[in-house]
């Protein structure tokens, strides 16, 4: 392993030397804490948007069905787009707790081998990586571009979020 970060990947991942000396401890670097927890606020400020957003656009139509005299079917319409907003919140309160889970940890695992770079696409690429057994599925493009198919890498993430906080190209592949 080299004694510095690899420029490429460090630009792609955005980690420094001294993030990846902690990370080779299997320890998250302060900094790489402080840039998780910053990017799940603006993730929590978005799903409040759209959370905020689907109201807006439920309730003229359930307020509007009702109104027309088929009450039920604006009760119907109107706990669909509760349910949906509950379950954005669910999703954002599950996937925040393991963040918080990961960042006082203050751990990160380690695997080497292959790295496979594929996307798949329905709507938008989505941009994925697997090594092995571990998948990280929709990850930034910005992340992907990094790495190079079929390559060694030592990867650096997450336990619980499964988030790739610095890698280096090379690793003992069996």
């Amino acid at each position: 392993m080299s004694a510095n970060a690899d420029p490429i990947l460090a630009r792609s991942i955005g980690f420094d030397d001294d993030d990846l000396r902690q990370n080779r401890a299997g320890r998250l670097s302060v900094a790489q804490a402080q840039r998780l927890q910053s990017a799940q606020t603006k993730t929590g400020y978005g799903l409040i948007g759209v959370a905020g957003l689907l109201s807006l656009l439920m309730l003229p139509i359930a307020l509007g069905v009702a109104s027309s005299g088929d009450i039920l079917s604006g009760l119907i319409i109107g706990f669909i787009g509760l349910g949906i907003i509950g379950a954005l919140v669910m999703i954002s309160r599950q996937d925040a707790r393991k963040l918080a889970a990961d960042i006082a940890s203050g751990h990160v695992e380690t695997a080497q081998g292959l790295i496979q770079c594929y996307t798949t696409s329905s709507e938008s690429t989505r941009y994925n990586l697997r090594m092995g057994e571990l998948l990280f599925m929709n990850v930034p493009q910005t992340l992907y571009i990094g790495f190079k198919h079929l390559e060694p890498y030592t990867l650096y993430y997450t336990p619980n979020t499964l988030q790739i906080v610095a890698a280096e190209p090379g690793a003992q592949v069996n």
